[in-house]
């Protein structure tokens, strides 16, 4: 065998070509058989994006190392990416550190004003998408509006009228990263009633969930293409159905890659419990069932659902008591062989493998946990996948560095002399990442092989996993459920002087962010006592100091100590949270009726006298 050596001197591409010449190969074996792939990264990495693509077709081992190379789905986003494509890498930086210092101080870029349809029923935000379903016999008078900073206006077209279905509505705001600055929407009727929605603009995807029109009919829910509002072109089937002969009063829906995920709460009169849910995990591209969890089975009462990775989910558990929040395995194996298909059996596979306590409470008949709902925001837009709708950006946030919000309320004072409980809220912030460092520690003795049925269930107490990787938030403004990306929560508290106004607040518990922060301000530290905060002394030990202080017209606070919640009326001991974050909240104050965010906007939602959605002001950062 001839050795391929690289002459430092020479191109490499002539080097390998003088080499497959000596030993009388062609030039493409020498790819196919010999040159590393490292060093075939680096040669695919010279050419264009669309040279890059076009190498797809040469051979199987070539689309095999550019399917896989992050280098080079990195190289190709960045050119699809449109404009930062042309930017140098200075350029590029300076880019984003403006987009930093503009969330760092709530600073943004521009505003605009989204008018929203009448019936505009449900909305997901997501990646830069605004998608909504417009109810039938809504008024098409009303379009899009989009104000500048500067405060000019352009009246965008009204919308069509339909008065025999239901209308979907998409919108792809500005952003300033990648420099488109229009809005662009399109609009499409689905022939349906649409109760929720959510969107992955990262795969082009819209879940679209159907109202159900009478109670024996099954739900349905449909794979949509978000860009076209038709069925997406990778489903396998456009449409799941799953049988249900009860009323469904609430559904709620999440996706994760490949997988769909869908929570009924049916209610049965003639049941005894009344209410029962139940959480079914489609795989969506090759038309499959991956698992089906119901309450009844399990024992247990969830109410809502997240994925934790793309193949477990996390139920939070109020029913038995205490409050858990339990992680389910899935069983995301490809079945092969027919022998598979039997030894598994027709029951799709989710085994519950861990079960995480939240703090201990006050004894049962006193203290109940009502609804606890999750928030997490879509994975984080993939810069390597292709999609019409999807705006590729070199500047995002790994998905499992995010965090999960567990929202819920605790009604306390139950007695024969209390007829009013009370009820209080809070929201418990997790780190994901922490939470899947737990599970795989437990699980590699496994290494990757399927749990099985007979796996025991872990048990992790609460002061084993929860003081340090979680936050808890106990504000009476916070909304039912706490909106967040990433590793930044959004909140809109009230302002002090008039409470139908509420300012902005960022709440952001990025590592870097806080440690930012931390040294900014015990470097003014030293400087305020005449030091040189490039020094290395004692004083570097010590805590810089904590207090919210104003900064470029908005209040910046570091919180790093413990959050205490005392024992008493809700729980049996005192509960310590311990994950820092760096809080800016805005000096203007709003008319806004709650708040969303995505990775590069905040959303501000703006409602009339009697509740109706009327627009959405972006803050573009």
């Amino acid at each position: 065998m001839t050795e391929i050596r690289i002459d430092p001197k020479t191109s490499l591409h002539q080097s390998m070509m003088r080499t497959a010449k000596r030993s009388e190969v062609s030039f493409s074996s020498v790819f196919q058989s010999k040159l590393p792939t490292e060093l075939l990264v680096l040669v695919l990495g010279d050419l264009s994006a669309k040279d890059v693509l076009s190498c797809c077709l040469v051979c199987k081992r070539f689309y095999e190392t550019i399917k896989t190379s992050l280098l080079l789905k990195y190289h190709i986003a960045l050119e699809r990416n449109g404009p930062l494509s042309n930017l140098t890498t200075a350029e590029r930086m300076k880019r984003l550190e403006d987009q930093e210092k503009a969330w760092l101080y709530l600073n943004p870029t521009r505003r605009d004003t989204i008018l929203i349809p009448p019936r505009f029923s449900s909305f997901d935000l997501s990646g830069g998408i605004l998608a909504g379903a417009r109810s039938p016999d809504a008024d098409a008078d009303t379009g899009l509006t989009k104000t500048s900073t500067n405060g000019e206006s352009d009246n965008g077209s009204s919308l069509p009228d339909d008065d025999n279905s239901c209308e979907m509505l998409g919108m792809r705001l500005p952003s300033v990263i990648s420099g488109e600055l229009e809005v662009n929407r399109w609009s499409r009727n689905v022939g349906f009633s649409v109760y929720g929605l959510t969107i992955d603009p990262s795969q082009d995807l819209a879940i679209l969930l159907q109202t159900k029109g009478h109670p024996n009919e099954p739900f349905r829910v449909h794979i949509y293409s978000l860009s076209t509002f038709t069925p997406h072109p990778l489903a396998s089937q456009s449409v799941f159905e799953h049988p249900c002969s009860t009323s469904v009063p609430q559904l709620s829906a999440r996706c994760m890659e490949n997988l769909v995920g869908v929570m009924l709460h049916s209610f049965d009169h003639d049941a005894a419990t009344g209410s029962h849910q139940t959480v079914i995990i489609w795989d969506w591209k090759a038309g499959v069932m991956k698992a089906c969890i119901e309450s009844s089975k399990e024992g247990r009462s969830f109410d809502d659902f997240t994925f934790l990775t793309p193949d477990s989910i996390m139920l939070p558990v109020r029913k038995p008591s205490p409050a858990t929040l339990d992680v389910y395995k899935l069983d995301t194996r490809e079945v092969t062989r027919r022998s598979e298909r039997l030894s598994r059996g027709n029951s799709p596979a989710a085994v519950r493998i861990a079960t995480f306590h939240l703090p201990e409470m006050r004894n049962p008949l006193e203290v109940s946990v009502n609804p606890i709902a999750c928030n997490t925001e879509p994975p984080a837009p993939n810069p390597h996948s292709a999609s019409s709708t999807a705006r590729r950006q070199p500047f995002y946030l790994n998905p499992a560095s995010s965090l999960i919000s567990f929202s819920f309320i605790v009604c306390h004072g139950h007695s024969m002399h209390v007829t009013t409980p009370v009820h209080e809220r809070f929201t418990l912030l997790i780190q994901r990442q922490a939470l899947i460092d737990r599970l795989e520690e437990c699980t590699k003795s496994l290494n990757g092989r399927w749990v099985g049925n007979n796996w025991k269930t872990m048990n992790f107490p609460w002061l084993q996993w929860g003081p340090n990787i979680s936050r808890f938030l106990t504000t009476t403004y916070i909304s039912w459920a706490c909106f967040l990306h990433g590793t930044k929560v959004i909140l809109a508290p009230p302002d002090p002087k008039d409470r139908t106004k509420c300012r902005l607040a960022v709440l952001d518990f990025n590592p870097a962010v806080v440690a930012m922060e931390t040294l900014k301000r015990r470097n003014n530290a030293l400087s305020s006592k005449g030091k040189n905060p490039e020094e290395m002394s004692d004083d570097m030990e010590e805590d810089p100091d904590q207090e919210e202080v104003e900064e470029n017209g908005v209040m910046v606070k570091l919180v790093k100590e413990s959050g205490v919640l005392k024992k008493g009326k809700v729980f049996s001991r005192d509960v310590y949270t311990e994950l820092p974050y760096r809080q800016v909240t805005s000096t203007e104050t709003f008319g806004f009726a709650n708040v969303v965010i995505d990775e590069e906007r905040i959303g501000g939602i703006l409602v009339n006298e009697t509740g109706d959605l009327t627009a959405v002001e972006i803050f573009t950062m």
